[in-house]
C-alpha cells in the first residue's frame, strides 16, 4: 500500500513539477558549467547502494575536496545553488528516486557508506526500510564529536516493520512533518 502511494504521489509530483524542474535545470546550466544533477552513492534498503539525485548546487568537483558545507556563503556553492538550497529545491529530483523504488516519501534519510560502516548492529535495522525524502522525527546523535546524526527506528519497531508517521502536511514543493513523540509513531508490517 505504501509503495502504491509512493509511486502515485511521486509520479504526480514529477508531472506537476516538471515546469519547475525545467526552470531550475536551465538556471543551473546558465549559472555554471557542469551537469544539472548531482549524483551521490547512498545506502538504501537492505544495505544496497543506490544513486541519490539532487539538483547540483555546488561547483563541479567540490565534493572531492572532502570539506563539509558549514552554511553561510561557502565559495563552492554557485549563485543559483544558494537559492536552490535555501528553498530546498535541490531535493526535488529525489522524487525520481522514489518513483524508481530506491526511496520512499517518508523514511530515514539515506546515508553515505562511510557512516553506515560505523553503525552498530542495532542501528543497521534502519536499513530494513526504504530511505525517505522526509526523515523520521527521531534522530540519534552518534557517539563522538564531529560525526553526523543518524536515523534510528523507534525501539518499539522491529525488523520487518516500518515506522509510520500519520500526520504530514504538504507545503509548496516541500514535505514538512510534525515532530512527534516516539510513542506517536506507529509501526506496521512491511
Amino acid at each position: 500500500m505504501k509503495r502504491i502511494f509512493d509511486v502515485t504521489a511521486s509520479g504526480l509530483g514529477l508531472l506537476l513539477l516538471s515546469p519547475l524542474f525545467l526552470i531550475v535545470a536551465i538556471w543551473i546550466r546558465l549559472d555554471s558549467p557542469g551537469p544539472v544533477f548531482y549524483r551521490q552513492t547512498r545506502v538504501g534498503r537492505y544495505n544496497k547502494d543506490f544513486r541519490l539525485l539532487k539538483f547540483r548546487s555546488m561547483r563541479v568537483g567540490s565534493d572531492k575536496k572532502g570539506l563539509i558545507t558549514v552554511g553561510g556563503r561557502d565559495p563552492r556553492v554557485t549563485r543559483s545553488g544558494y537559492y536552490i538550497r535555501k528553498y530546498k529545491l535541490d531535493e526535488l529530483p529525489q522524487l525520481i528516486n522514489v518513483f524508481k523504488g530506491d526511496m520512499s516519501l517518508v523514511g530515514p534519510r539515506p546515508e553515505v557508506r562511510k557512516y553506515v560502516d560505523l553503525y552498530t548492529p542495532e542501528q543497521l535495522h534502519v536499513l530494513d526500510v526504504r530511505p525517505g525524502i522526509h526523515p523520521l522525527p527521531q534522530r540519534e546523535r552518534a557517539a563522538g564529536a564531529g560525526r553526523r546524526p543518524r536515523a534510528v527506528l523507534p525501539r518499539h519497531c522491529h525488523a520487518g516493520q516500518a515506522p509510520h508517521q500519520p500526520r504530514i502536511r504538504l507545503r509548496p514543493f516541500l514535505l514538512q512533518g510534525h515532530q512527534n513523540h516516539p510513542q506517536d509513531i506507529q509501526c506496521r508490517n512491511l
